[in-house]
């Protein structure tokens, strides 16, 4: 439970209980800023998603949202 609280990777060892190392790139999982950067970029691919040319028109697709977590619905001609 500390390990995935505190966000680290377990790396085993030979011959040693495994060890937790730090990721020090990226967005972490669960954090607060990985929402936000999620949400940023939907804005844009919801706006790109609907416009005249889009996949929302020419496809006649939806795309649903929640959060920042996505479903693009469509169906075969």
């Amino acid at each position: 439970m500390a390990e995935g609280a505190g966000g680290g990777t377990p790396t085993p060892g030979k011959g040693k209980p495994p060890t937790v190392r730090r990721n020090d790139r990226g967005t972490p999982q669960g954090g607060v800023l990985s929402p936000l950067l999620a949400n940023v970029y939907l804005h844009w691919f919801d706006h790109l998603f609907q416009r005249g040319d889009g996949p929302g028109q020419w496809a006649k697709a939806k795309l649903v949202r929640y959060a920042d977590d996505f479903v693009v619905l469509a169906r075969d001609a």
